[in-house]
């Protein structure tokens, strides 16, 4: 029955902040492009409002791009807690029609 199929860009819009990464791809399964980078010292990026979790310059942050229908769907991840078990939380989702 394909009219239950819930389309990508609804099952991204039901992201919400603090999100494991494993909670993610069982959601949107596996990214087309991931990126592990730190946020550039002097940069204010990390503590931008709509950040869920803020990142200070020079802390990990993870970026992982899906793209579905011409549209492309970004997550970050900032690194919380002090245990093994994935310590990646989602701290901003965006949508854009064209590539960052």
């Amino acid at each position: 029955m394909w009219w239950f199929r819930q389309s990508f860009q609804k099952k991204f819009n039901n992201i919400k902040g603090g999100w494991r990464t494993s909670h993610v791809q069982q959601v949107l399964g596996e990214p087309k492009e991931v990126e592990d980078t730190i946020v550039p010292l002097g940069s204010g990026w990390g503590s931008q409002p709509a950040l869920t979790f803020k990142i200070k310059p020079g802390e990990p942050v993870k970026q992982w791009m899906f793209e579905d229908d011409g549209q492309y769907y970004y997550l970050w991840f900032a690194k919380v807690g002090r245990t093994n078990d994935d310590l990646w939380r989602v701290t901003l989702t965006k949508q854009t029609s064209h590539k960052l």
